[in-house]
């Protein structure tokens, strides 16, 4: 398995349909991280 770090990869070996689709997926899952992270800290911010 190929491990990329996804703020470097270029991705120039894809066409660019290839490309918008795979920058648009990297993206969509960065969000979702994003959300699920900030939903964490507002569940253990009550425990404080």
């Amino acid at each position: 398995m190929r491990l990329f770090n996804p703020k470097q990869e270029t991705f120039q070996s894809l066409d660019e349909h290839s490309r918008q689709i795979m920058l648009k997926t990297i993206a969509f899952f960065e969000d979702k991280g994003k959300k699920a992270l900030k939903g964490l800290n507002m569940v253990t911010s009550n425990y404080n």
